[in-house]
């Protein structure tokens, strides 16, 4: 009771914090103060309505807050857009010191913790070792100096899940600045305004020709379509999950909306890589891996939806994009010649990359590099330099091209290992029948796998999405099992 009574009021002092705060940014710039407020307000009412919470403590707050601004991106918009100096940089050592904090009153540290601690620790060392053979060791220690802050994001995170609840909490939250960021981009898109970015949360990407703007792409709060698919379809599954698990008519329509936002606005990126690992999410979900069988024919409905909604309303372009990108991976791997400027550059780029690990197979050319000896390694392979530096466009190949084998491995390692531990997780909840730690665990392992899966097509240059979707893979590996009588079963510790 005591300690209800101290999560009530430290949720009071929080929100005077937070309303404080809102109320000073409103002297500086009140459209922002609003925007903020709204952003606060629409994913605390969709985390309710998933989670079944009835309070809020601070901690969920503080988990709600690590996973909302780190994936609106709202901390670089605000600094762009606003001219604000970033959140992050505030609000991941604040969180840290809550973190020890709690840590010194338990005396006690969760598995998931050391976990996270030992993956960040193994790939913090791995890139720093790239830099002392690199042909620009200062590009290398700026990779690290922002690689190292989003390490910090996970362990951070991983810290505040200790229980499931906490985990659906946090799958919550990633639903719902999702289906904010989808609802934005498809009212941005419909009302044909490209100049309009919404303060950075729908920004386009464009042809600009004699005959006007053509070929126009949703590319979200990063600016670019393929990665603002991908990190649309990471929540998708978890969208899935709530539909099976809620009890309630509404929590499953409101679970059913955002998915069905989602997937459409998947679509209306016109990405071909996220199009493809969006069918294969909804080939897993109605193969039945999943066993909450219900959910087959809501997966079946947002299908059929989304399609019809792209058929409809799409450009003909987008279609004529579609059938490029066939007709060119068809060429590219009958050796013919790829008429797709796209799928071309990617081809060469994953030559370059491919080349940059022939001669240098163990360490690498140095974290952070692949963009700045691109050029080089093109004209050494008498491929056509298209003018500006690129990357690799294989998030495999560019680490395996940038840190080595070595790193490459250490990299799969842990990977794997929590992969496969999330998925013994997921069994043994099954074998007891535990649906609902199933169906997280599968969901969870389901969007990380769509997110590997994209980076068949696409580099790490938004990496901090992969380590917060990671943190989750790490703390639902964690779940502790014991019984279906446990209403939220503890992480590991």
């Amino acid at each position: 009771m005591a300690a209800l009574v101290a999560q009530q009021q430290g949720a009071k002092v929080f929100a005077i914090a937070v309303a404080l705060t809102l109320a000073a940014l409103s002297l500086y710039n009140a459209r922002i103060a609003l925007l903020c407020a709204a952003i606060l307000i629409v994913l605390g009412a969709l985390s309710i309505i998933f989670r079944n919470a009835q309070t809020f403590p601070v901690k969920a707050i503080a988990l709600v807050s690590v996973v909302a601004v780190n994936h609106l991106n709202l901390s670089n918009n605000l600094i762009l857009y606003g001219g604000l100096p970033s959140i992050n940089k505030t609000l991941i050592p604040l969180l840290a010191c809550y973190v020890l904090y709690v840590w010194y009153t338990r005396r006690k540290i969760g598995r998931g913790v050391y976990a996270a601690i030992t993956v960040a620790a193994m790939f913090y060392v791995v890139i720093s070792a790239s830099v002392f053979d690199a042909k620009f060791p200062e590009v290398v220690l700026e990779g690290i100096r922002l690689v190292q802050k989003d390490l910090l994001m996970m362990i951070v995170l991983v810290a505040l899940i200790e229980t499931r609840d906490d985990l659906e909490l946090a799958a919550a939250t990633l639903v719902g600045s999702a289906t904010l960021l989808s609802v934005v981009g498809i009212y941005s898109y419909f009302i044909g305004a490209p100049g309009e970015d919404l303060f950075g949360f729908s920004r386009w990407k464009y042809h600009l020709d004699g005959n006007g703007i053509s070929d126009i792409r949703i590319s979200g709060p990063i600016g670019d379509p393929n990665f603002f698919a991908q990190i649309l379809l990471i929540a998708l599954p978890l969208g899935i999950y709530f539909i099976g698990s809620s009890n309630r008519f509404f929590q499953r329509g409101a679970a059913l909306i955002s998915c069905i936002l989602i997937a459409v606005c998947i679509l209306m990126t016109q990405s071909r890589g996220g199009v493809l690992v969006l069918a294969a999410l909804v080939l897993l979900s109605l193969s039945g891996a999943v066993k909450f069988q219900i959910a087959r024919a809501y997966v079946a409905a947002i299908v059929v939806i989304a399609f019809f909604a792209v058929v409809v309303l799409a450009p003909d372009s987008y279609l004529e994009r579609i059938r490029d990108g066939v007709d060119s991976t068809v060429s590219a791997f009958s050796g013919g010649h790829i008429e797709d400027e796209a799928v071309r550059g990617r081809v060469h780029e994953m030559i370059v990359a491919a080349q940059m690990v022939k001669e240098n197979p163990l360490f690498g050319i140095g974290y952070n590099s692949y963009s700045s000896q691109d050029q080089t390694y093109s004209l050494n392979q008498s491929l056509s330099v298209r003018g500006e530096d690129r990357e690799a466009h294989n998030l495999l190949l560019e680490l395996a091209a940038e840190i080595g084998l070595v790193g490459l491995l250490v990299f799969l390692v842990f990977v794997t290992l929590f992969t496969v531990k999330c998925f013994k997780v997921a069994q043994y909840a099954h074998a007891v029948g535990d649906r609902r730690t199933y169906g997280l665990a599968i969901a969870i392992l389901q969007g990380f796998i769509a997110y590997m899966l994209a980076g068949i097509f696409l580099h790490d240059a938004f990496q901090r999405y992969m380590w917060l979707y990671f943190a989750l893979v790490i703390a639902a590996a964690q779940i502790e099992h014991i019984s279906t009588r446990r209403a939220s079963p503890r992480l590991l510790s």
